[in-house]
């Protein structure tokens, strides 16, 4: 039972779970109504969410790619500084830093698949 109540185990169940969130594909289906997953590099970064929205909305395109890099950069970044807040050692802060990037890469809610990182 003490394993769920483990501060740092719970940091980096947070950290894989917040960097698993794939922005770019929310945003291009919510406000684009396009699926990046399945087209252009079918990657679910900025770029490829520039590309894709791009052959449909140009206006549109610059402004979600925009709102994906920033996106993908908070979730890592809000999952350290919370981290900082309660004091965690800095070899936790690096194994929250690297299971963020890495639930961007194999995201948990696309099967794995996800981002460069």
């Amino acid at each position: 039972m003490d394993f769920f109540t483990n501060t740092n185990i719970l940091f980096f169940l947070a950290a894989y779970l917040i960097g698993s969130i794939p922005f770019g594909s929310i945003l291009a289906k919510t406000f684009a109504g396009v699926d990046i997953t399945s087209a252009g590099s079918k990657s679910i970064g900025a770029t490829n969410v520039l590309r894709v929205v791009k052959e449909t909305n140009p206006a549109l395109a610059k402004k979600l790619g925009l709102a994906t890099v920033i996106l993908d950069a908070l979730k890592g970044t809000l999952v350290l500084l919370v981290a900082m807040y309660f004091g965690v050692s800095e070899s936790t802060l690096w194994g929250v830093a690297i299971l963020a990037v890495l639930g961007h890469c194999y995201s948990i809610y696309l099967g794995l698949e996800g981002g460069k990182g």
